[in-house]
Formats: C-alpha cells, sequence, structure tokens
C-alpha cells in the first residue's frame, strides 16, 4: 500500500489518518499469469491500481474475431473498464494478467464513498482519468498518423518497461500491426 500513499500524495495532499482512511477502503487481490480480471459481458465491479506485475485491456474484433490490445498497464497504473465501471453496465473488454499480479481493488461503492468523504480524492481521480484520456488520444493520434515504424520508436521511447514486459505480439496489436510486421521492424534495426 505504500506505493498508493505516495502516488496519491504526489498529486493531492492528505494528512496521515485521511490517507489511512482511503487506503482502508481498497482490496488487496492477487492474480496468477493468465488469469482474467474482467471478462467481456460482466459488470467491471473495481477500479484497480497495480502493486506488481502486469495487465492487459483488450477486446474482440467483432468483424475479425482478433484481439485487439487497447491498454496494457504495469506496477503503479491503474486499469478499468472505465464505462463498466463508472455505469454499472456489461463490459465490451476483458482484463488479463500478463504476469503474476497484485492489485489493490477498489469498488465502485468505495470509490464513491472516497470521494464523497475527501474532497480531494475527485482531483486526484480526475487528474488519473485525464492522464489516462491524454494517453488514449495520442494512442489514436499515434494509430492514424505515424508510420508503423514510427509508432514502434515512439512506444519504446514513451515506454521502454512495458517493451521489455509485455511480449511483442501484445505490443504489435497495441501499436495496429501485425506480429510480423513488428518483427520484420525490430530486424531492420539490428
Amino acid at each position: 500500500m505504500d506505493s498508493l500513499r505516495q502516488h496519491i500524495l504526489k498529486y493531492i495532499q492528505l494528512d496521515v489518518q485521511q490517507l489511512d482512511e482511503v487506503l482502508s477502503h481498497f482490496t488487496p487481490i492477487n492474480f496468477k499469469k493468465k488469469d482474467y480480471v474482467l471478462n467481456s459481458g460482466s459488470v467491471c465491479h473495481y477500479d484497480y491500481y497495480i502493486l506488481s506485475g502486469a495487465l492487459k485491456l483488450s477486446q474482440i474484433n467483432a468483424t475479425s474475431g482478433s484481439e485487439e490490445v487497447l491498454s496494457l498497464a504495469i506496477t503503479d497504473w491503474w486499469i478499468t473498464d472505465l464505462d463498466s465501471f463508472r455505469n454499472q453496465k456489461p463490459a465490451h473488454t476483458t482484463i488479463q494478467a500478463e504476469q503474476d499480479t497484485e492489485v489493490l481493488a477498489l469498488s465502485r461503492e468505495a470509490f464513491n464513498s472516497v470521494c464523497s468523504q475527501f474532497p480531494q480524492m475527485e482531483k486526484y481521480f480526475r487528474t488519473m482519468t485525464e492522464k489516462h484520456l491524454i494517453s488514449w488520444m495520442n494512442r489514436v493520434y499515434m494509430r492514424n498518423s505515424l508510420s508503423a515504424e514510427e509508432r514502434l520508436e515512439h512506444f519504446i521511447r514513451s515506454y521502454p518497461e512495458h517493451y521489455e514486459i509485455f511480449p511483442r505480439y501484445l505490443i504489435a496489436s497495441y501499436l495496429g500491426m501485425s506480429a510480423e510486421m513488428l518483427s520484420k521492424l525490430r530486424a531492420r534495426k539490428r
């Protein structure tokens, strides 16, 4: 919980007692590699802060039937199906552990309670949502306007830890290219 404590304090100020109360609303959960954290069609009841490990958020393309990676999250990142979590409706995505992963889970009810009790937490979560939205917008820009080679270079430069942690086929999917294309680009760099 110390990493979440430090993460929160990077963005807002709470005293020790307030922070302890906030953290009391989180539930630690462990997932083994390949465990599903969320299945498509299920309601996402939690927002997850990753203490250790790696999770991917993906969906199945209705036309091709292939998996499309939407987000790759590592230690000190948040991950959820935001639409399902916020609106408590069935998810269109899955979240799966790519490594043994330890998270702190915050239920929707606990989220509302924390934000009601500690208005500063609204600012914290707004900041996290804004950062996430900016990341998604940059990803859309990158996929629509950069070549495959430029997308890979941007990803490696922006997310070096992700490049080391996640399998290449997931990175390829995230970047909107085939695993074969990623392999060819990597071979050219050598």
